[in-house]
């Protein structure tokens, strides 16, 4: 029967903190992060997160694409993705109003053998690659759980 060893969360609500945030096209942008602790090379880690976004209002349709990745250690690209997974959105032309859209990522993984015995940071970052601009307007919401067998 696992058991479990740690348990993280973060959420940043909407309109607060850093929110609503306008992407830059091509840039990784951190949304949030937590530390778990990887206490054996047996454990699984589980992870969580919702995202709400929302595209720009153009008069042209425009597929939005945002691209989520879950990283081990930094935010950058220096640091090793554990898990990646994208959304888009399209929008017509004549769309009068842009609804938010909830982006929803789940992940299992065995920790790294490296880092068996410390605290680990994830970081939940976002891409966007699609045409038109693209807002976080939240809320994001990034849990880890540690659990051991």
């Amino acid at each position: 029967m696992p058991t479990i060893v740690d348990f993280a969360s973060q959420e940043v609500t909407q309109n607060t903190q850093s929110l609503p945030l306008s992407l830059a096209a091509g840039t990784e942008t951190l949304l949030t992060s937590i530390f778990l602790n990887v206490s054996s090379a047996t454990n699984k880690l589980v992870f969580q997160a919702t995202i709400g976004w929302q595209a720009e209002l153009l008069l042209l349709p425009i597929v939005p694409t945002l691209t989520f990745r879950l990283r081990r250690g930094g935010a950058t690209t220096a640091f090793p993705e554990v898990y990646q997974t994208s959304d888009s959105e399209f929008l017509g032309t004549g769309t009068l109003l842009s609804n938010v859209i909830t982006t929803t990522l789940n992940h299992v993984e065995t920790p790294d053998p490296a880092t068996v015995g410390t605290f680990q940071q994830y970081f939940l970052t976002v891409q966007s690659n699609g045409l038109g601009s693209t807002t976080i307007v939240g809320p994001v919401t990034l849990i880890g759980t540690t659990y051991g067998f």
